[in-house]
């Protein structure tokens, strides 16, 4: 799975939604693990197209339920590789809504764009050839098939991934060989796989499916949640503005003083954020907790003056501007970029 910066989904929403749907799973898992046999362990040297097919027929049609077109009339949810309605490429998959009658499709609802490619292919590297992913290419079938596309699939036949269709960076992630235990059992990897992924959840019937809606309180989460944010930032901010100009009242005296204390506040905030990012970056940008020590430590000091920490902060404000000298109880390469630059205002006041 991806780190929660890129789920497409919260890991709490999905886990809340799983819980309810216990009740739900089949009892008669037979077929769905010797489906799911054929697909674990893969090591082939066969290619996307001789194993096309197979996947399609064992995965989407019988582990996830979506029915494939059958003599000339009857529903169905699957249409392989079908020419796209802007005319331009073949998608290995269209999931949605599909009726024929007399050999004609007299209903074409596409719900799913799916990108197949050979086991071992890197979804997100470059093709030469295409001069873009796989990734990539599948999201440009999400165009070209019509504005009922809600969904992106791409899968090497190792891992299968699910994107919305209005955004290319976050996506839910599953691979194959962690469905089955040891002894051949399903495991939770695979229920949350199936029950996102299954043509009852993902694409519904003629109302909204239940991962739409899933969708939909997820962005209702993070719209309250960046309401949240801003009025916390708006709040920390107005709080170092007056310690500022409770520091130094001279600011308040003109216009460019009042407007001074303000962006001094703003990059106040900003770097701690940017502190506090780049510290929990998987990468490690930042030693783990950095302010949170560097506070810590500045209250520990034995000294009598209560405004003790605010020295440490600025230290560390200069060591991330410029690298830390050997000294320095912290390795930090100097990020020079503008942010922790020496500023005026920020240098003249004591803060805390």
């Amino acid at each position: 799975m991806p780190n929660n910066q890129h789920s497409l989904f919260d890991p709490d929403l999905v886990a809340e939604y799983l819980q309810q749907q216990e009740v739900e799973r089949p009892s008669d898992t037979d077929d769905i693990i010797d489906a799911i046999e054929g697909w674990t362990g893969t090591d082939t040297s066969l290619t996307e197209r001789n194993l096309q097919q197979s996947f399609v027929s064992d995965v989407f049609s019988d582990v996830l339920g979506y029915t494939r077109p059958r003599g000339s009339a009857g529903t169905f949810e699957l249409l392989p590789e079908s020419l796209s309605e802007g005319g331009e490429g073949f998608p290995d998959v269209l999931l949605g809504h599909f009726e024929q009658d007399d050999g004609e499709l007299v209903e074409d609802e596409r719900k799913v764009v799916g990108e197949l490619k050979d086991p071992g292919t890197d979804l997100d590297k470059v093709d030469p050839s295409r001069l873009k992913s796989p990734i990539e290419q599948a999201f440009e079938y999400a165009i070209t098939n019509g504005l009922s596309v809600r969904w992106v699939v791409a899968s090497n036949m190792e891992v299968v991934r699910l994107y919305h269709h209005g955004s290319i960076d976050h996506y839910e992630e599953w691979e194959i060989d962690a469905f089955l235990t040891d002894d051949g059992d399903l495991t939770e990897t695979f229920w949350e796989f199936y029950f996102i992924m299954h043509r009852r959840y993902l694409i519904g019937d003629d109302t909204d499916s239940d991962i739409e809606n899933l969708m939909a309180q997820n962005l209702s989460e993070r719209l309250e949640l960046t309401e949240d944010f801003y009025e916390f930032y708006r709040e920390a901010v107005q709080d170092v503005y007056d310690a500022i100009i409770t520091e130094d009242p001279d600011l308040t005296e003109t216009g460019d003083g009042q407007l001074a204390a303000i962006q001094a506040a703003q990059t106040m905030i900003h770097r701690g954020l940017v502190i506090c990012f780049f510290s929990d970056h998987p990468s490690g940008l930042l030693p783990d907790d950095l302010l949170k020590d560097v506070v810590e430590t500045g209250r520990e000091l034995p000294t009598l003056d209560d405004r003790k920490i605010y020295p440490l902060v600025q230290d560390l404000f200069r060591v991330i501007d410029t690298g830390s000298p050997d000294e320095y109880p912290y390795d930090i390469f100097g990020y020079d970029g503008g942010l922790f630059e020496p500023d005026d205002v920020l240098q003249s006041v004591h803060l805390f």
